[in-house]
């Protein structure tokens, strides 16, 4: 199946303990309330890397990044990002000196991946050390 629109979820150790496995569930009820969830994936990845301002929450293909997202704001999420295209404002990053909002966030410079490149190809099914893993393109 060919998806339109990913939206990645952390689930690294910081984002699940702030109930990133709730937005997942709720971002999923909310496609299907729309009858969206055949175009639009949501996928619970590795950790972003920007895990004091967590859940993070990163919408592809357009690589708009939101940070500190809560449960109750996958319903706005779904209709102001998915469905009419404007990114909700409020959940972007802003620079705390300059107060101005990012939409794109890169991984952290100075931190190496060692095992993932790329984190918008790729998610976490399988892999040859951990079996129970592997990884499959998301395009």
């Amino acid at each position: 199946m060919s998806y339109k629109m990913h939206i990645l979820v952390c689930g690294g150790t910081g984002c699940r303990a702030s109930a990133s496995h709730q937005i997942i569930t709720r971002l999923e009820e909310c496609l299907k309330e729309k009858n969206l969830e055949d175009e639009v994936q949501v996928i619970a990845t590795g950790c972003f890397g920007f895990c004091e301002k967590g859940p993070i929450v990163k919408v592809m293909p357009d690589n708009t990044f939101y940070v500190q997202v809560k449960p109750d704001d996958a319903e706005e999420i779904v209709n102001e990002h998915v469905i009419k295209g404007r990114k909700v404002e409020r959940l972007l990053y802003k620079d705390p000196e300059k107060k101005e909002a990012f939409h794109q966030i890169f991984y952290c410079p100075i931190q190496m991946k060692r095992f993932v490149q790329d984190m918008k190809l790729l998610y976490p099914l399988k892999c040859l050390r951990f079996p129970h893993l592997v990884l499959q393109p998301l395009i």
